[in-house]
């Protein structure tokens, strides 16, 4: 019932902030979403390295652990 006396008081207002807050929102979802793919596209190149380096038998036993984590 609230909402219904909000929204008669200051219609255009109310829509305004409600838009505002969404677009926020939605922009904090997609900032998550990237920084987590930059997360995952780094450790994917790290795997590649040493998995590169596995192939020229240059690899640790950790770093294949890590690498095979990863994959």
């Amino acid at each position: 019932m609230k909402v219904w006396v909000y929204f008669t008081r200051a219609p255009i207002r109310v829509i305004r902030i409600s838009r505002r807050r969404q677009t926020i929102k939605l922009k904090k979802s997609l900032l998550k979403i990237k920084l987590a793919l930059a997360q995952e596209k780094s450790e994917t190149a790290e795997m590649l390295v040493i998995y590169k380096k596995y192939t020229q038998r240059q690899a640790t036993k950790d770093e294949m652990k890590l690498a095979t984590e990863q994959f």
